[in-house]
């Protein structure tokens, strides 16, 4: 009886010992089986993971892109905000200009009205002066003919007084050429060759008798007359004197 308790004891402990071992089994196997489920995940956490580091790299490298755009965007913004400025002062600067232009037109304009009015005076003063001339010019001319007449006269008279003297010399015996060239067959000076006018008036040589200038006819020598005897000084040219003084 007590062997077969011992037996059923024996058995009862297998049988529980066999289910434990099942039961641990079991468990065991269902924490292989989590264990495996584990490692999945982990494994695809790690993959998630490493593709998470890989789009947190994108994404920095994005960022920093994005931050060097927005930083040559500011760059830009300030060269354009400077730009402006510029434009700006200058815009202002050449409305200022523009006023002072239209002062400086408006002044001209007045000039030019003026310059205009001036212009009318000068051509009524110019015509004016051209009557005044016109007026001197007769005038002049007429003084001229005068003058002309006036010489002419002092000339003949200058010549009257010559031929008077010379027949004055020839009255009382004074030494004479004996050819004598007549004033009106002279044209121009025997010695220099000048052309007698108004102003250069004709004399002559009582040596040689030629028609001379008065340049040409400076000297004074006595001259001997028809007995030989010397006589007072009297005109002659500057080839008689030459001759005579060498």
């Amino acid at each position: 009886m007590i062997s077969n308790k011992l037996k059923l004891n024996h058995l009862y402990i297998n049988v529980e010992c066999e289910s434990s071992l099942k039961h641990k089994t079991d468990l065991l196997t269902k924490l292989e089986d989590q264990r495996e489920s584990m490692s999945s995940a982990i494994m695809q956490l790690e993959k998630k993971h490493a593709s998470d580091l890989a789009s947190f790299k994108s994404l920095e490298d994005t960022s920093k892109a994005l931050s060097s755009q927005i930083a040559a965007c500011e760059e830009s913004r300030s060269r354009c905000e400077a730009d402006l400025r510029i434009e700006r002062e200058w815009k202002s600067a050449l409305q200022s200009k523009e006023l002072e232009y239209k002062e400086v037109i408006s002044r001209l304009q007045m000039k030019v009205n003026q310059h205009a009015e001036d212009a009318k005076k000068y051509e009524k003063m110019k015509s004016e002066f051209e009557k005044l001339r016109k007026k001197y010019n007769e005038d002049q001319q007429t003084l001229e003919e005068l003058g002309i007449q006036l010489s002419m006269t002092k000339l003949q008279m200058s010549e009257m007084k010559e031929r008077s003297k010379i027949a004055e010399e020839m009255g009382n015996g004074r030494a004479m050429a004996s050819d004598w060239t007549p004033d009106e067959s002279a044209t121009n000076c025997n010695c220099c060759q000048t052309n007698f006018s108004i102003t250069k008036r004709k004399h002559h040589c009582r040596s040689c008798g030629e028609v001379v200038c008065k340049n040409c006819s400076e000297h004074l020598l006595p001259l001997e007359d028809s007995n030989g005897v010397l006589g007072k000084p009297v005109r002659v040219c500057d080839k008689c004197w030459d001759s005579r003084v060498n």
